[in-house]
């Protein structure tokens, strides 16, 4: 509501337009909604604290010190045997994070789950107790969000599964990302520049005009189910959580990644149409089958490169050549490990001593890039290898088969951000297996709007296996 009121001020204006109206209102009846819903917290949260109040025979408190000991058991923030002996696979520490306060967000998102998930009821009022104690957010803001009677996952958990996607995902964190408002989103495309003419003396200049064209994002609902052993318990909170939110990280992740590598525009991509795809339909490369020939966005490997290993150092560099000069800068390889292992490194592997070391070296500064976890990307020709195992994957035989992009992917592709991470947790869904179900839910769109033509290299090319 306050960024509401301060767009008027900036934009000078004295009145909301109607969707601003109607935003406004919105926000106004979900934060009395949220008043209501604090109130009900308070009121169970003073009952419970009534509740823990032990009596003595002449009906007087606990002492003092007693009281203190029930709150610090109560509310410890970690105990030792939740840590001890256990290496989450998952959970990294955020930048400027200690292992440990990594380690508490963990554990603060294993007692989450308890509290909403754990089959004893002692067991969940137990850890609801706990969460609120400890600043671990419980309840559904709204009703139009808490509709399906599920929760909100706690920004604890949320923030993790969103750093983990971001970390598995090749798709979101190399195309260019475009925040969402509304279920549409129209990005302005240059298509065609200015033109410059020489001009004689006292004669006007040729006018010229930029053309641009529009890319539309219109936001998918992506959903992704897991589930859990009924047989939670507070020793293995910390692994809990890790667990689930690297499976739901990278399940997200993978379909991301699916649809806008592979996708074929049916409703298993959600319609999205992969880079793959589009630049061997009609309209790009598919009429270019001749070994070694090429097209505006695809080389073919020569004569006998029908597989990853066959492939020769000079299918590479043609691939190379393709591309445009203004997309070199933040260029790079796209393949799977097994496309990499077969092509490039067995063709590093065979130059041997420096010659090796040449091929691999990056050949400027601006393309020593790291991975999220700070690690250097491996590099092939001067460019960063980026690996994406939804890319084909096949060792041996495997004629006429895009095996490798290379390009900059933000200059080919948008990705809309429409919702973040919901989740709603369920410990009845799968009830008949001693199981619960956690239901994360995301909201984006992939458009791969510039991969060339028939004739012309866009800022993303592909090099595929030959045909014999």
């Amino acid at each position: 509501m306050q960024e509401l009121s301060d767009k008027l001020g900036q934009e000078d204006r004295n009145a909301f337009t109607t969707d601003e109206q109607a935003k406004f209102e919105g926000l106004k009846e979900e934060a009395t909604a949220t008043d209501r819903m604090i109130g009900i917290e308070q009121d169970i949260l003073a009952r419970q604290k009534k509740l823990a109040t032990v009596a003595t025979g002449d009906t007087n408190p606990i002492g003092t010190q007693e009281a203190d000991d029930l709150k610090r058991r109560q509310t410890t923030s970690i105990t030792p045997y939740a840590l001890s002996g256990y290496a989450p696979r998952n959970w990294h520490p955020l930048e400027g994070e200690t292992r440990v306060q990594a380690l508490e967000r963990a554990y603060k998102s294993g007692r989450w789950l308890l509290s909403m998930c754990s089959p004893d009821e002692e067991i969940r009022a137990k850890n609801r107790l706990w969460c609120r104690e400890n600043g671990v957010y419980q309840l559904a803001q709204s009703e139009n969000v808490n509709s399906a009677g599920g929760v909100l996952v706690p920004p604890v958990l949320a923030d993790q599964i969103i750093i983990l996607r971001e970390s598995y995902g090749v798709f979101r964190r190399f195309a260019q990302r475009y925040p969402m408002d509304s279920d549409n989103l129209t990005i302005p495309r240059r298509n065609t520049g200015l033109t410059t003419y020489y001009v004689s003396d006292s004669v006007a200049a040729t006018e010229s005009q930029m053309a641009w064209d529009a890319v539309q994002l219109i936001a998918k609902e992506l959903a992704c189910l897991v589930r859990y052993p009924l047989t939670l318990n507070e020793d293995a909170v910390v692994s809990i959580a890790d667990v689930l939110s690297g499976e739901i990280a990278y399940q997200f992740a993978r379909s991301e990644d699916l649809a806008g590598f592979n996708g074929d525009g049916t409703s298993t991509y959600g319609g999205i149409r992969g880079a793959t795809v589009i630049i061997d339909d009609a309209s790009h490369g598919a009429g270019v089958t001749t070994n070694g020939s090429t097209n505006g966005g695809k080389q073919v490997a020569a004569a006998g490169g029908t597989s990853y290993g066959a492939m020769v150092l000079g299918d590479f560099e043609k691939t190379i050549g393709l591309l445009p000069q203004y997309a070199g800068r933040n260029a790079c390889w796209f393949c799977s490990r097994a496309a990499y292992a077969a092509g490039p490194q067995r063709l590093m592997d065979a130059g041997g001593g420096n010659t090796n070391e040449t091929l691999s070296n990056a050949i400027s500064d601006s393309l020593t890039r790291t991975d999220p976890y700070g690690r250097p990307y491996r590099t092939f020709l001067g460019y960063p290898v980026i690996i994406t195992q939804v890319m084909d994957a096949t060792l041996g035989a495997n004629a006429s088969v895009i095996g490798y992009l290379f390009g900059d992917l933000a200059l080919s592709s948008a990705f809309g951000d429409r919702r973040d991470l919901r989740i709603d947790a369920s410990p009845h869904r799968y009830f008949e297996f001693r199981q619960i179900g956690l239901i994360g839910v995301q909201r984006f769109d992939i458009v791969n709007h510039d991969l060339g033509t028939t004739t012309t290299s866009g800022p993303l090319v592909a090099l595929q296996t030959s045909a014999s």
